[in-house]
């Protein structure tokens, strides 16, 4: 009986033993398990938190490019301090965790939201990425570089930095502002832009640190990582070049004897976000507990049951943490789709063979299509792409390898032949497993229209034969053109922010000025002649266009002027007017001789009754008696009235003959028969008659001598050739005077014959005559349509005309004189 009890404890001790061993085994295989699996599970959470917060520094750094594009379009269309200023200052009141705001002209910062910045000299050469050929992309630098002020120091290569100070993160980009290249850097505020999305790691013992492509540090939340300390070793910078992404455990970090790692690079900038989890600490020492259970076995054994129940909750607990992660990766999804479907990007989703799985509203609208049509098509097969688009689709789908990401503008065109211009981003995506290639396409139509217009327009600034001056609203000098410079000899380092007063000479008053500035600010615009300086001193005349030019909100930011050298132009009109002045006068003095023969006539009459008179006075003195002394006063009376008359028509000639330009208001119709005054004689000797039609008269603002003369040439003209036809009928000279709106017609008409109709267009030429060349000139009616075109703003024509009078046709050449009325009656 003992020794069966004995073979029962043998038994159990063996069944014992072995349970223990068993159980041993199974705690210790269990233990093991259980620290793979809280290995793997920590990576995995330590993954999630990694996409989860690269996702949403993406997202952060994609807004601050926005807004840098958003000053780039601001500061090219607006250059008021004020506005920039109160835009850098609402975007980091809105953005705590921005630090400062700086634009840099070169290297200076010329603009900041912190005043202690003015004026630092800032190198951003060193940024990463350093580029080869596209120089406006978006580049980060550390705290060493980027400088910045807080709490009144200033940091640079030679101080240690102190994490205490606080660590902040700059970021760069060249735009392009008025033909400048200027640079904007953003400080970020380390500590509170990681902890803006960092606050569950904290419990986690988890860092992170902000890396460069070359595994520097940028900034940290770990006080023991300094600046531009490198963290990754050649062998994993290689692993995330190739997958952009490293997970794993390490013995061999800097700081920590062991820790979980995940690094990922952020998917649209060249920079990487490092993620470390304390080992010991996350997995609980699980070396040092496994010694602890074989030690305590009997303990596990008696609370077997409880661990199985601790094991089951901890399982549970990692199942509803991924249904959690599972949730919410739908609801990323979800929020995915919404996005795809309203986006105002052409947006497509393709499978592996290029074949659409999704479409959104934008391109269905653009191809005005239902999505039926083209769901399972391949995308090359659309008719919005040319033929070319086409095999280049088809190439970059078939090729497709991972982590590719494809660029391109292409053009699409719908069923009525509207055109875009789209910039297209092919990028994969997993879903489900699957490999999938989005195809997003920004509608660039309008930007490539501007750009091609700022390039005439650039063309046209650059290659004008006219100077251009652009100033802003100070009206100091931005940019010039090569005519300028061409012109003035000033070169445009010479007068960039300089006054364009700088061309002015004395020959203009101030009073000139000050009328030009008032007229060009009453009317946003101003033109007129100017004489301004060379840069050698040379005088030069100019003809100068001004104009204000005003933004969207009616705030002006700049004058641009336009400018010609008139000089040799101005040169070339005082030489023609000097011309026109010899030509009149030429014509004056052809004139002289037909005047002449006017005085001869005139005076015949006077000097014979003056002879007559002296005669019968003299008979009368000799033999007294034979005039009385009323017939001797009648003598006396007879010669003064013929040397009043005589004194009268020397005026008239000596007044013809003047140089006398005076422009002044005076009566049409007497000056007409002041004119005929003095050709009445001559006309009458030799038998031709003038005859008034009509004398409606109305002032006229001229040269009356210059009138005179226009009368003159063409009365003369037209007894000239009355005279030469010899007419056997009464000749004739109509003059028809009229008033009609606001101008006054003279018609003079004579019954010649009129013009030959193959010379009647050339009688307005200059030096054309009909005449032989003893008897005229040929610039009596070329002077005749320049006073009355130039001088006198009227019109002059000729025509020759059929009518009757005095019960017999006549046929004559009609010259109409259209002249304006004076508005000063």
């Amino acid at each position: 009986m003992k020794k069966n009890y004995l073979d029962e404890s043998q038994k159990i001790i063996l069944i014992g033993f072995v349970l223990f061993i068993l159980v041993l085994g199974i705690i210790s295989t269990t233990s093991n398990l259980l620290k793979t699996d809280a290995e793997e599970a920590h990576k995995n959470i330590a993954d999630i938190y990694n996409k989860t917060f690269s996702e949403h520094f993406n997202n952060s750094i994609y807004n601050i490019e926005l807004f840098i594009n958003g000053i780039e379009m601001l500061y090219s269309k607006n250059s008021d301090e004020k506005i920039i200023n109160e835009y850098l200052l609402k975007y980091i009141r809105e953005n705590t965790y921005i630090r400062s705001i700086n634009i840099l002209d070169e290297k200076t910062i010329v603009v900041s939201t912190n005043k202690s910045n003015l004026s630092l000299s800032i190198d951003t050469d060193t940024y990463q990425p350093i580029p080869l050929f596209k120089k406006n992309i978006l580049r980060f630098g550390n705290s060493y570089n980027g400088r910045d002020f807080d709490n009144g120091k200033e940091i640079d290569d030679s101080k240690e930095y102190s994490y205490k100070e606080g660590s902040f993160l700059p970021i760069s980009k060249l735009i392009n502002a008025k033909n400048k290249d200027f640079t904007i850097l953003i400080a970020l505020n380390a500590e509170e832009f990681l902890n803006k999305y960092n606050q569950d790691l904290k419990e986690k013992f988890g860092y992170v640190e902000i890396l460069n492509l070359k595994g520097e540090v940028l900034i940290s939340n770990d006080k023991a990582i300094k600046v531009a300390e490198k963290l990754l070793d050649d062998k994993v910078l290689n692993i995330l070049k190739e997958q952009n992404r490293y997970l794993g455990i390490t013995n061999e970090f800097k700081v920590l004897d062991k820790s979980i790692i995940s690094v990922e690079n952020i998917r649209n900038y060249p920079i990487s976000l490092f993620l470390r989890l304390d080992y010991n600490k996350s997995l609980q020492s699980w070396e040092d507990k496994r010694f602890d259970f074989l030690f305590i076995i009997t303990t596990l054994l008696i609370f077997i049951v409880v661990l199985i129940l601790i094991f089951i909750i901890k399982n549970d607990n990692n199942k509803q943490k991924e249904i959690d992660l599972h949730k919410s990766q739908i609801e990323s999804q979800k929020r995915f789709k919404v996005l795809f479907e309203q986006s105002n990007l052409f947006s497509f989703i393709l499978d592996e063979d290029g074949k659409i799985n999704k479409i959104n509203n934008t391109v269905l609208r653009f191809l005005e299509k239902n999505k039926s049509d083209y769901i399972g098509s391949h995308i090359w097969d659309l008719y919005c792409f040319d033929d070319n688009t086409k095999v280049w689709l088809l190439n970059i789908v078939t090729n497709y390898s991972e982590g590719n990401k494809t660029e391109k503008e292409l053009s699409i065109v719908n069923a009525n032949s509207e055109k875009k211009e789209i910039e297209v981003i092919i990028n994969s995506i997993f879903i489900d497993g699957r490999k999938e290639l989005v195809f997003f396409g920004k509608d660039i139509t309008e930007k490539k229209l501007h750009e091609r217009e700022l390039r005439q327009a650039y063309q046209v600034f650059k290659n004008t034969h006219d100077g251009i001056i652009i100033t802003d609203a100070n009206a100091n000098i931005i940019n010039v053109n090569e005519a300028f410079i061409k012109c003035t000899g000033y070169e445009l380092s010479e007068v960039i922010n300089q006054n364009p007063r700088l061309l002015k000479s004395e020959k203009n008053s101030n009073t000139f000025y000050n009328s030009m500035w008032k007229e060009l600010k009453a009317k946003n615009y101003w033109d007129g002649e100017i004489e301004n300086k060379k840069k050698d001193g040379t005088i030069y005349t100019e003809w100068l266009t001004i104009s204000a030019v005003y933004n969207k909100k009616n705030v002006l930011t700049n004058y641009i002027g336009i400018f010609s050298d008139i000089s040799k132009q101005k040169h070339q009109e005082e030489i023609i007017k000097e011309k026109e002045r010899m030509l009149f006068q030429q014509s004056k003095m052809a004139s002289m001789g037909e005047m002449l023969g006017n005085i001869a006539h005139q005076w015949r009459q006077p000097l014979s009754v003056i002879s007559v008179a002296a005669g019968a006075i003299k008979l009368s003195h000799e033999y007294k008696g034979t005039y009385g002394e009323e017939e001797i006063i009648e003598f006396v009376d007879s010669i003064n009235n013929s040397t009043k008359y005589l004194s009268e028509t020397i005026d008239d000639f000596r007044n013809f003959f003047t140089q006398d330009t005076k422009y002044q208001n005076f009566d049409c119709l007497d000056s007409i028969n002041k004119t005929l005054k003095l050709l009445s004689s001559n006309f009458k000797y030799k038998e031709i008659e003038i005859i008034f039609k009509r004398e409606q008269s109305d002032n006229i603002f001229a040269s009356e001598n210059e009138f005179k003369q226009v009368l003159m040439n063409i009365l003369n003209n037209a007894k000239d050739i009355l005279l030469e036809k010899n007419i056997d009928k009464k000749k004739y000279i109509f003059i028809d005077i009229y008033l009609e709106e606001k101008n006054i017609y003279i018609e003079i008409l004579d019954n010649a014959g009129g013009i030959d109709k193959n010379i009647i267009d050339k009688v307005f030429e200059p030096y054309f005559t009909t005449k032989h060349q003893s008897i005229g000139t040929g610039i009596g009616l070329y002077m005749v349509e320049e006073i009355i075109s130039k001088h006198m703003n009227g019109e002059i024509s000729v025509c020759n005309k059929n009518y009757k009078y005095d019960n017999l046709e006549q046929k004559g050449a009609s010259f109409l004189l259209k002249l304006p009325i004076s508005l000063a009656n």
